[in-house]
Formats: C-alpha cells, structure tokens, sequence
C-alpha cells in the first residue's frame, strides 16, 4: 500500500514497523490510509534511503491490489507441459 505523511496520530498507541520503536503521537509519521491496515512508520524511517527509493508517487495511478493469476506450466500436446523454468 502507498504511504501518506500524517502530521500526528491518534492517542493510539502503534510502533513504527521499521525500527520498531513506538511512536510519539506528537510527531508526524507516514501511514497507511486503507482502513484495514494498521501500517504506520516515523517519518525519519520512512525516507531512510535503504527504505525509500526518492520517488515521489503522489501524482501516479495506485496500483492495482488484484494480483495476476499465471499457471507454472502451459500444456504442449498429448500429456506434455511447458514448465516455466523450462524456459
């Protein structure tokens, strides 16, 4: 899921799932804003080079959460298949 900053959190008590150290809700930390997902991060983790690439997404289409289904082989005749590490 994309992350948003959020200048502070809610009284909830979370911790950041990068360090795992809790948050300080008085600080702003970056968030998931899907309501089932609980992800949250301090900002300074969040833009931690070995965390974040610099791209900033915020203009690009979200993508898609439905996965596409591939088979690992594809029949070939008779009772043959095509494994696809045989490739």
């Amino acid at each position: 899921h994309r992350l948003s900053h959020t200048p502070c959190l809610p009284t909830k008590v979370s911790s950041c799932r990068v360090c795992y150290k809790n948050l300080d809700i008085k600080y702003g930390q970056y968030s998931c804003s899907y309501e089932d997902c609980s992800y949250t991060v301090h900002s300074k983790c969040a833009t931690h080079e070995k965390v974040w690439d610099g791209r900033d997404l915020e203009w690009e289409p979200e993508e898609s959460d439905q996965t596409e289904d591939i088979a690992p082989f594809k029949k070939v005749g008779g009772d043959l298949i095509e494994h696809f590490c045989h490739q």
